[in-house]
C-alpha cells in the first residue's frame, strides 16, 4: 500500500480542486481479500479540511490514483485511475469532532504575533478574536486582554498565526502580560472558533488557561515616534514612541530642550530638564509636566521654545525604557533634520500668572510672593494689595514697598514701608496669626509676557506666617509731666497697653541711688499706632516721687527711667529690651500747680491743728504768721482774724501737716471769740 499514490479531487476532472496525500506508508487498520482500510494522518487530513470545495460532502469527494497504489498477491499493480475517471466516494462521514488547542506560542518582539496550534484545521472565518483571552495566570486571572484589533490570517489551517496591531501589543506590554512563560496563558469559550464542519472548539475556561509553549521576549529598543506637543502655558510635553513605555523608568535629567536640531553655531540655548511629573501611565504616549523651575527657565530664555521651530528635544539612552527594560534609542547629538524631534504642536504662553502662596515675616517686615511662573518683579504695585482678616471686617491697604528681589523669578520679595508695618502690628485683628493674615488684590503684578495676574474676590490666606519674635525697645522717655502727673514712653513698634508690670518701671533721680518703682496707673493710653504709651501716675507713686524731692523728678537733670524686661510687651507678646542705662527724659514739665487745703481739724484742748492738702507738703516751708483763724467763711463780714505767731510742725502722712499751736496763740484764739464751735472755726 502506497497512500501517496492517491489524489483527492472535487470532481472527476483534472481541473478540479485536488490534494495528493503525502504519507508514503501507513498501518492498515482493517483488510479483507478485496478491501483495505487505513487512517489518513492528521497532517493530510487537515490539508483536506482546508476548503469546503474538496471532501466536504459526497458530491465533491473523488479519488484518482496511480498503479503504485497497491499490488495483488501476485505482485500485479492496480490499474490506475486518471482524474477524468476519478472514483466517487461510496460512504461519506462528516467531521463531528470538536477541534482542541494543542499548544500555542507568543512573540512580543518587533511587530509581535501569537500562534495557536489546533488538533485540526480551523475555519478562519469563524475566529472571533474578541473571545480569545490572553491572561496572566492559569486560573481566573487578575489581568487579561482580548486582542480584538489584531490581524488574523485568511487561510484555514490547524496552525493560526495572529499578527498583533500596535494597540493590542502595546496593551499587553502595558499590562505586563507575557513577560515570560510563567505569566502567559490563553483561554476562550467554545464559541470562539469552529472547524470547517461547524464543530465548536473545545472550550478552555479562564480557570483552565493553557500556558504558552514557545515564548519570544521583546528585545527591540523603543524609538521616538513624534514630539507631539509642547504647551508653554501648562509646561506639558507629549511624546509618542514605537511601543509601550514604562512610565516609572523616566529619568528626565537625560532630556534636553534646545532651539535648533544641530549642535553647531546655530544653537543658542540648551536646557537640561531636572524634574517632571509624569501624567500618563505605561503607554506608547508619554505626557509629563515640567517643574516650575524648568518651565520658568524656558520662559526666561527669549530664544528657546518661543515657537515650534525653536523647540527640539534631545535625550540619551537612559531617558526611558520599554516594559521589557530595553532602553530608548538616543536622539542626542543629532546631525540630521528630523521633524519627529521638533514640537509638532506648540501652544504659546497666554496664561496670567497665579499666586501660589505668600509669606509674611513680621520680624523684618518682608512679603514673599510665589507664583506659578516667572514674574516681572519691577511691575509690582503694592497699592493694589489689601490686608484683611478671616472675617473680613478689618482691612489695611499698603501705601508702597521696597523691592528686594533683583531679577525676574517665580518668587519675589518686598519690604513693607515702616508706616504700613506699624499700622499692621497696631491692629489686634490683623496679622496676629496665620488665621488673621489674608490679602485681597487686583492685578498687582505681571509675568514676563505682560500677562497681568487676575483680580480675586476672595481673600488669600498666608501660607507661611512668621510672627514678630523681635523684642521691642524703648526709643525714648518722651515726657514726664508733674503737672498732669503722666509719663510718656515711645517705642519702636506697637505695644500692648493692657499688660504692664509697673514694678519693672523704675524712675531714677540724682544720684541714681534715688529711685522708685511704680505701683500702678490711674489710666493707660496708647497713641501713635500704639507706639506711645501714656501712663497716668497713681497718687501713691506721685507721693513717693515728691517725698524724695528735690533729688528726683524736679527737672530734666534728675528724671530718668529704666525698664526691666517684663515692664512692657509688644502686640506679639515680646518683652521689651531691658534698659542698659537709665534713659533721660526728653521733655520735663515741672509741677506748677499750687497745693490746696482740703480740710483741717482743730483740738482746742490740746492746741493741735491738723491740715490736709491735695499734695505732698514741705513742712520746712511752713510760715506761722500766714496761718490765721476766723469765725466766718468770708472775712469781709468780720474783721477778726487771729494769726499764729509760732509753734512746732510734724508730718507723718505726707499730705498732712500737724501744728502744735503755742499756749499764747491758743489763748489769743479763745479770747477773740472765734473757734467757739465747728461753725465758727475757719
Amino acid at each position: 500500500l502506497q497512500p501517496n499514490a492517491i489524489t483527492f479531487y472535487a470532481a472527476n476532472q483534472s481541473s478540479a480542486d485536488s490534494y495528493q496525500l503525502l504519507i508514503s506508508s501507513v498501518a492498515v487498520s482493517k483488510s479483507s481479500e478485496t478491501t483495505v482500510e487505513f487512517i489518513i494522518p492528521s497532517s493530510d487530513l487537515n490539508q483536506l479540511k482546508v476548503s469546503r470545495d474538496l471532501a466536504f460532502f459526497p458530491n465533491n469527494t473523488f479519488i484518482s490514483y496511480t498503479s503504485d497504489l497497491i499490488a495483488d498477491t501476485s505482485a500485479n499493480q492496480a490499474d490506475g485511475k486518471s482524474p477524468e475517471d476519478a472514483v466517487p466516494v461510496r460512504n461519506f462521514t462528516s467531521d463531528s469532532s470538536s477541534p482542541s488547542l494543542l499548544s500555542w506560542d507568543m512573540n512580543i518582539d518587533g511587530e509581535g504575533n501569537f500562534s495557536l496550534h489546533f488538533s485540526e484545521t480551523i475555519d478562519i472565518s469563524s475566529l472571533d478574536l474578541s473571545q480569545i483571552r490572553i491572561q496572566i495566570s492559569q486560573f481566573v486571572p487578575d489581568i487579561l486582554i482580548n486582542p480584538s484589533s489584531s490581524f488574523k490570517p485568511s487561510i484555514n489551517s490547524p496552525d493560526i498565526v495572529i499578527l498583533f496591531n500596535n494597540t493590542d501589543l502595546n496593551e499587553i506590554k502595558r499590562l505586563q502580560l507575557c513577560t515570560s512563560k510563567q505569566d502567559c496563558f490563553v483561554s476562550y469559550p467554545n464559541t470562539a472558533l469552529r472547524d470547517i464542519f461547524g464543530n465548536d472548539v473545545v472550550e478552555r475556561t479562564m480557570n483552565q488557561g493553557l500556558q504558552v509553549d514557545s515564548f519570544t521576549a521583546d528585545k527591540t529598543d523603543p524609538e521616538l515616534a513624534q514630539f507631539i506637543e509642547f504647551d508653554k502655558n501648562s509646561g506639558e510635553i507629549i511624546l509618542s514612541f514605537t511601543e509601550t513605555i514604562n512610565a516609572s523608568s523616566v529619568r528626565i535629567s537625560n532630556v534636553y530642550l534646545q532651539d535648533w536640531y544641530q549642535d553647531d553655531s546655530s544653537l543658542n540655548s540648551v536646557i537640561q530638564l531636572s524634574r517632571v511629573v509624569v501624567l500618563t501611565a505605561d503607554s506608547s504616549i508619554l505626557k509629563f509636566r515640567l517643574s516650575i523651575d524648568d518651565l520658568n527657565l524656558i520662559k526666561a530664555d527669549s530664544t528657546l521654545c518661543n515657537i515650534g521651530s525653536t523647540c527640539w528635544i534631545r535625550f540619551n539612552t537612559l531617558f526611558v525604557q520599554d516594559m521589557s527594560g530595553n532602553q530608548i534609542v538616543s536622539v542626542l547629538n543629532s546631525t540630521t533634520f528630523q521633524e519627529t524631534e521638533r514640537a509638532d504642536q506648540f501652544i504659546r504662553d497666554t496664561t496670567p500668572p497665579n499666586l501660589v502662596r505668600f509669606e509674611l515675616d513680621l520680624n523684618d517686615g518682608t512679603l514673599l510672593f510665589s507664583f506659578d511662573e516667572t514674574v516681572d518683579v519691577q511691575s509690582f504695585d503694592a497699592l493694589k494689595i489689601t490686608f484683611t482678616n478671616s472675617v473680613g471686617n478689618v482691612s489695611l491697604t499698603l501705601t508702597g514697598s521696597n523691592i528686594l528681589t533683583s531679577s525676574n523669578a517665580i518668587t519675589s520679595s518686598y519690604r513693607l514701608l515702616s508706616p504700613d508695618l506699624v499700622s499692621l502690628k497696631a491692629n489686634d485683628d490683623l496679622v496676629t496669626s496665620d488665621t488673621t493674615t489674608s490679602i485681597l488684590y487686583t492685578n498687582f503684578i505681571q509675568d514676563t509676557s505682560s500677562n497681568a495676574i487676575l483680580s480675586i474676590n476672595a481673600s488669600v490666606q498666608v501660607s507661611n506666617y512668621i510672627g514678630d519674635t523681635t523684642p521691642p525697645f524703648l526709643v525714648e522717655f518722651s515726657e514726664l509731666d508733674m503737672n498732669q502727673e503722666t509719663m510718656i514712653f515711645s517705642f519702636n513698634e506697637p505695644m500692648t497697653e493692657t499688660i504692664i508690670d509697673f514694678s519693672q518701671i523704675i524712675l531714677y533721680g540724682v544720684p541714681n541711688t534715688t529711685f522708685i518703682s511704680l505701683t500702678g496707673a490711674k489710666s493707660i493710653t496708647a497713641l501713635v499706632f500704639r507706639t506711645e504709651i501714656v501712663i497716668s501716675l497713681t497718687d501713691e507713686d506721685v507721693r513717693s516721687i515728691k517725698i524724695r524731692s528735690p533729688n528726683i523728678a524736679t527737672n530734666e537733670a534728675n528724671s530718668f527711667v529704666s525698664l526691666q524686661s517684663s515692664a512692657f510687651q509688644d502686640t506679639s507678646g515680646n518683652p521689651v529690651v531691658p534698659s542698659v542705662y537709665p534713659n533721660p527724659v526728653i521733655s520735663f514739665i515741672a509741677d506748677t500747680k499750687s497745693p490746696e487745703l482740703l480740710s483741717f481739724d482743730l483740738d482746742m484742748n490740746t492746741g493741735v491743728l491738723l491740715l490736709t492738702f491735695d499734695d505732698v507738703m514741705d513742712i520746712a516751708t511752713v510760715r506761722f504768721p500766714e496761718i490765721g483763724f476766723q469765725g466766718v467763711r468770708n472775712n469781709n463780714i468780720s474783721s477778726i482774724i487771729v494769726f499764729l505767731t509760732g509753734g512746732s510742725v510734724s508730718s507723718s502722712l505726707d499730705y498732712e501737716i500737724t501744728i502744735q499751736i503755742t499756749p499764747q496763740d491758743l489763748d489769743n484764739i479763745k479770747a477773740s471769740g472765734v473757734a467757739q464751735s465747728k461753725n465758727s472755726t475757719y
